[in-house]
């Protein structure tokens, strides 16, 4: 006989659909509206699309406070073996209630509380799930939990630090940089994948200045830790676990010895050995690599070795070393088009692009013309200026929707946006930065528009130049557009 009634195990097993979704796509609220039936509370229930609610809500307080209950009252000593799956799905969402706050703690501080906290939460897991009343496989499973509790806690907290707004672009990159950290499976994650996701490069691709780094901190902060119990501290530094490289601002030589490091004499002025940030990065690490289609064939062909079989050399040493963390890279190159041109390699492409994220430009954020501006302008200037900013902040944002219109395509994407408030707040002004180019283009469509004075040819031609000035890619351009990405190459540069 099962341990649950007919109700709670109708309960038990939405829990357990609740905590394995991704929480940044709406079916994670239709979910609480099943658990709560009549008792959800509709105002602010969409708490997963904005940054400052995703502490606490009416609804979450309730289902915690229901579940914490319904475990309470389990005869656990009876349980069924299919009974255990949906009693620990329970337990997850119970004790990740009663030390969230610890978990921020335990971040804040890079782990120094850990012991303390653990001993908190073996005597919380003792309490709803006595060792003798449940299979040692289960008990087992403690200092797991207690580390992908924290993890949870702390991915969830990195991606709404770093990914600011509520538009629709900006809920589904939270919902791509989720998958990156935990797949489509959470509990296929919970199982067995947590051990493995460094095997999987991260491919980030997008306009220049439209946060493709943010991206790769919310995922390369957010990777799992082990919890040591002999140790009483977490296996590897909670601090260095996120390393980053912008690739376009070294020559060749320089990023080969930041990457693998070099032995004493591997070339003029190498000195002394020294240490590169593969061989640096912790196991449970990632190393970021930005821009990543700026390097040259030979250190493709090296990362390529990285990225298949985890090994590399220092310059001039023979010695292999293993690489242990997560490869994180970002470009905003067209890299189908690198590959057709032969400046990329094909081969490495081919190893990076399994998990792929695509960051949104600034104008595709706000073409619905919603809060998403202001969002941004409100957190941009607060880093700036502090408190000041919730006072000046509605001044800027009127102020950039009379002088630059509502429709401004802000190439430079949030970037830009950045620097448009700092000049705003040393001057009262902005110079956008368009070229010759961009300008002469949208007159010309403007003025040939207003005459009807185009074939239908000529206006597509028109219209693909000018896509492709704002993108900057002909494959974006083409997928926007819904055409070949050889047709537009063939209209932009005839």
């Amino acid at each position: 006989m099962s341990v649950f009634t007919k109700p709670q195990r109708r309960f038990a097993e939405l829990i357990s659909d609740l905590i394995n979704c991704n929480p940044f796509l709406p079916d994670r609220i239709a979910i609480e509206k099943k658990i709560l039936g009549r008792s959800f509370v509709a105002k602010d229930a969409n708490w997963n699309l904005h940054p400052s609610e995703h502490q606490s809500t009416a609804n979450l307080d309730h289902i915690y406070g229901q579940a914490a209950e319904i475990l309470a009252e389990l005869d656990l000593g009876s349980a069924e073996e299919k009974d255990m799956p949906l009693i620990v799905d329970l337990l997850y969402l119970v004790l990740f209630d009663e030390f969230r706050d610890e978990f921020e703690k335990v971040e804040a501080d890079r782990g120094k509380s850990a012991g303390a906290v653990y001993r908190k939460f073996s005597a919380s897991w003792e309490k709803y799930c006595p060792a003798k009343s449940v299979p040692k496989a289960v008990t087992d499973q403690r200092a797991h939990m207690f580390a992908l509790l924290f993890q949870i806690r702390r991915a969830f907290d990195n991606t709404f630090r770093h990914l600011i707004g509520s538009s629709e672009p900006i809920i589904k990159l939270r919902a791509d940089v989720w998958r990156s950290i935990f797949t489509h499976d959470v509990r296929r994650y919970s199982k067995t994948m947590f051990a493995a996701m460094a095997d999987f490069p991260t491919l980030i691709t997008g306009p220049t200045g439209s946060g493709k780094e943010l991206v790769a901190r919310a995922i390369g902060q957010s990777g799992y830790v082990p919890y040591n119990e002999k140790t009483e501290a977490f296996t590897s530094p909670l601090d260095e676990l996120f390393v980053s490289l912008n690739l376009s601002a070294l020559s060749q030589t320089l990023i080969e010895s930041e990457l693998f490091g070099h032995v004493k004499g591997a070339f003029t002025g190498a000195s002394h050995d020294r240490v590169g940030w593969l061989e640096a990065c912790p196991r449970h690490g990632a190393v970021f690599l930005d821009e990543i289609g700026e390097l040259d064939h030979d250190i493709q062909v090296k990362l390529l070795r990285v990225a298949q079989d985890r090994v590399f050399q220092r310059l001039g040493d023979t010695r292999p070393r293993t690489f242990h963390g997560r490869i994180i890279c970002a470009t905003n190159r067209d890299l189908p088009e690198e590959i057709e041109a032969g400046r990329f390699r094909m081969d490495f492409f081919y190893r990076l692009c399994a998990d792929q994220i695509e960051t949104p430009s600034l104008a595709a954020r706000c073409v619905d013309g919603g809060e998403e501006l202001g969002h941004l302008v409100g957190h941009l200037m607060q880093r700036m200026i502090g408190e000041e900013a919730f006072e000046i902040s509605p001044d800027c944002l009127a102020w950039i929707r009379s002088e630059l219109g509502v429709k401004y395509a802000w190439p430079g994407n949030v970037r830009e946006l950045e620097q448009c408030i700092r000049s705003w707040l040393i001057r009262k002004e902005y110079r956008p930065c368009v070229s010759k180019r961009g300008v002469v283009q949208q007159d010309a469509l403007e003025s040939s528009l207003a005459n009807a004075e185009l074939t239908a040819d000529e206006l597509l031609t028109l219209y693909c130049r000018l896509k492709y000035e704002k993108n900057g890619s002909y494959l974006k351009t083409a997928q926007q557009l819904g055409l070949d990405r050889r047709t537009v190459k063939a209209r932009v540069d005839p």
